[in-house]
């Protein structure tokens, strides 16, 4: 059974956006990355304002009381960057575009009237860390529809997001 997900931040007191943490199963098929089904039925959001004021960069979430059994062939945990506006939605960079490391939002994604540029450092970061075990890292931005597998900086180490579950014994 699945008691914690522990995920650990970066120390970067967020003013802008928000998380959503998911539980995922592992889609059919060697390399389909996550599937449809969430394991959270109501996958907490936390915002900015909370992830600051947490004591320590740790976000811990019990669920033992959902009594989620872990499958047999593992589960993704997904942590989705939001907009801190949900009438806003992320709007891809082009590779011309004069802002770096910016985040750019919008009421209406193609009216650039209604754009708003946001320093990436000032939405949620998370810590990376390298496994031990071998474990499967996708991601998407906000102009890709399809998972990606993330590569490692380290062979034979893989470095992912520093998430763990606790486990107890059925």
């Amino acid at each position: 059974m699945i008691e914690t997900i522990t995920i650990r931040l970066r120390p970067n007191k967020p003013t802008e956006g928000r998380i959503r943490v998911r539980l995922v199963s592992v889609a059919p098929g060697a390399s389909s990355g996550p599937g449809a089904h969430d394991l959270l039925p109501d996958a907490p959001v936390y915002t900015a304002a909370y992830l600051a004021a947490l004591p320590t960069p740790l976000l811990t979430l019990n669920v033992a009381d959902k009594e989620l059994r872990l499958p047999p062939e593992g589960v993704y945990v997904l942590l989705e960057g939001l907009t801190t506006d949900p009438a806003e939605t992320c709007v891809p960079m082009t590779k011309q575009d004069p802002t770096p490391w910016q985040i750019i939002t919008a009421t209406e994604p193609r009216n650039p009237a209604t754009h708003r540029r946001t320093p990436a450092n000032k939405f949620p970061a998370f810590v990376f860390a390298t496994s031990l075990t071998p474990v499967t890292t996708v991601f998407r931005h906000c102009h890709h529809s399809a998972w990606l597998p993330r590569a490692g900086y380290k062979p034979g180490r893989p470095d992912n997001l520093d998430v763990s579950l606790t486990l107890r014994p059925e």
